[in-house]
């Protein structure tokens, strides 16, 4: 009405109609339809598997349902996340049991200023399952859950425009438009059988894996972008590279014991050492003192720089792409360098390690 007489912005102007309309839309009209919303079945095992496509998602709060997709019991809230272990195969029934959080749900005629109301006072959490009085056929009334409706719907609804934080798939649950790149790194290839190639190779969680990766990433600089690619570091991970050590009979000979030696003092080897799970002794110079280290600890760092420089090396025999150390992982394999180590690395508990 007062569009030619003011100078107020596009902006300002949609949340005045968005106002002025909020007591006449309803949640039927803004909700998700069931059909679009990403739920879990209550007797989902929390594995890596499990916890890793919730994650994919996006989402911080999603439907539990038992049986039937409209009989909706609880409400996950991915924080409640925080403290499970994919080792311990968590069943998604216990979970709910033990945080109990509630299921809000309204008819479909709420208008949303209610709505908004009752989100601001947050006694029921900022999602509300929508739903409705299906009265037709011979059998009872009974309740049809229809969709849901969140803080967002509405406060997108007052300012007139989508709402897209950092981790959404999707810039509009309703038309479903998935977002042009959200980022999110998915780890489900860590969990695929068909990439353990090697069944000799020790065995190591998923989760593990996944830190792995991220410590080589982020440490150490052999492995850091512009070194390596990602999928080549990822693809060096599924190799042969994972071993394991085993303590015996303390009672048994030093000789029975050479297994446990990383790296002896003097001894030329050829190979990089992350310690991932486990402690070794370390004993270092004339006077062969001592230390212990544990998990994401390393050694052999030479061996790596060695491989670097004779990879930047007009010599070198792997052709080089700007900004990246290998191009393969078959040349890093061919490509084999000794040093002589100056200290002593010994197993001193049962210890897995990438070599």
């Amino acid at each position: 009405v007062t569009h030619d007489h003011n100078d107020l912005q596009k902006e300002e102007q949609n949340i005045i109609c968005g106002a002025l309309e909020l007591h006449k839309k309803t949640v039927g009209e803004v909700m998700t339809k069931l059909d679009d919303v990403f739920m879990l079945n209550v007797d989902t095992i929390l594995d890596f598997n499990s916890i890793n496509d919730i994650m994919q998602q996006g989402y911080s709060r999603v439907p539990v349902y038992d049986g039937e997709r409209t009989n909706i019991i609880a409400v996950l809230f991915i924080k409640d996340l925080a403290f499970i272990d994919p080792d311990d195969n968590t069943p998604l029934k216990t979970l709910c049991q033990f945080y109990q959080n509630p299921c809000n749900f309204v008819f479909v005629d709420t208008t949303l200023d209610v709505m908004f109301k009752e989100f601001k006072e947050g006694a029921k959490g900022h999602m509300a399952f929508v739903h409705q009085v299906n009265n037709e056929g011979e059998c009872d009334p009974f309740y049809e859950v229809l969709g849901l409706v969140t803080l967002e719907d509405v406060i997108e609804e007052l300012i007139q425009e989508e709402i897209v934080d950092e981790t959404d798939v999707f810039t509009d649950n309703r038309s479903r438009r998935r977002r042009q790149h959200v980022g999110r790194p998915d780890f489900a290839e860590f969990s695929q059988p068909g990439n353990q190639t090697n069944h000799k190779r020790a065995p190591i969680s998923p989760q593990l894996q996944v830190a792995a990766l991220q410590y080589l990433r982020t440490s150490l600089e052999p492995f850091k972008e512009g070194q390596l690619s990602e999928m080549i570091v990822k693809k060096l991970l599924n190799q042969d590279v994972i071993h394991s050590i085993k303590l015996r009979h303390k009672e048994q000979s030093r000789v029975d014991q050479q297994h446990t030696y990383l790296y002896t003092q003097g001894k030329p080897v050829d190979f990089f050492v992350l310690i991932l799970e486990g402690h070794v002794e370390v004993t270092i110079g004339k006077e062969n003192l001592s230390f212990e280290s544990g998990p994401f600890t390393y050694f052999g760092m030479a061996a790596l720089s060695q491989v670097q420089s004779i990879g930047e090396s007009p010599s070198a025999s792997t052709q080089l792409s700007k900004g990246s150390m290998l191009g393969s992982v078959q040349s890093l394999d061919s490509t084999k360098f000794s040093f002589t180590p100056d200290y002593s690395v010994r197993a001193v508990t049962e210890v897995r390690s990438l070599n």
